[in-house]
């Protein structure tokens, strides 16, 4: 005589034991999950990309890795932030000196405005030439 032992057990039993078995199974074939990540992240951040941080499809462009064009671009950033920050601290030193140079230069600039103007007029088939004079503002 045979005789049948059957047991159920329910779904919910089972699933979290499958899943940690699968799961501890995973990591014991790649490893630590230490070295999975460090892994991931190293494979991303070396990854080859173009001047526009994508990774062209084939490969030409790929000059440079990740995490180089993160660097520079926030270098950059960083620079440009600098440079804007000294520039609105001197605005007006910088607009004085700009205004000396101009007046330094300035004969050379209306010779060459005249000369300019000349030529056009000697190459053009209808020239229109308009002078316009206004009161200089005050700063």
């Amino acid at each position: 005589m045979s005789e049948d032992l059957n047991i159920t057990v329910g779904k919910e039993l089972i699933t979290p034991i499958l899943e940690q078995k699968i799961s501890a199974a995973i990591v014991r074939e790649l490893g630590s999950v230490q070295e999975v990540v460090a892994d991931a992240v190293g494979r991303v951040l070396n990854m080859k990309v173009d001047s526009q941080g994508k990774e062209d499809t084939y490969g030409y462009h790929n000059s440079q890795s990740l995490i180089q064009y993160h660097c520079k671009n926030l270098l950059r950033q960083a620079a440009e932030n600098a440079l804007a920050e000294f520039v609105a601290s001197n605005e007006k030193r910088i607009r004085a000196e700009v205004k000396k140079q101009f007046q330094k230069h300035l004969d050379k600039v209306s010779a060459q405005l005249v000369l300019g103007l000349v030529d056009k007029a000697k190459q053009s088939y209808r020239f229109d030439f308009k002078v316009e004079v206004r009161e200089p503002k005050e700063d």
